[in-house]
């Protein structure tokens, strides 16, 4: 049951301190390393944060959808708070 594929989606705010790019690409080498399959991706720009996240007040948001097994989902959690450019993180089952 936990390896069914099902959809999900995801709202990542980056780091604009770090490169933008760089935080995009070390995202990208986590769905590559955990074989998530993205199936769509928005950019949706600089916005300033209702809290301090990392002692910053602004980021830049990125959307995802994507196919992935349950079980990759722990583990993209774990990915995704290792890596310092990557602020906050929000992952939603679609139904």
């Amino acid at each position: 049951m936990e390896n069914e594929k099902r959809n999900y989606e995801m709202i990542v705010i980056l780091s604009e301190k770090d490169s933008l790019e760089a935080a995009k690409k070390s995202l990208e080498d986590i769905f590559e390393k955990r074989g998530i399959e993205v199936t769509g991706k928005e950019d949706l720009g600089s916005r300033k944060l209702f809290h301090l996240a990392s002692k910053q007040s602004k980021g830049f948001y990125q959307y995802f959808t994507f196919v992935a097994p349950g079980i990759i989902i722990d583990q993209l959690n774990k990915d995704i708070r290792v890596t310092s450019e990557i602020l906050k993180c929000h992952i939603t089952r679609i139904a």
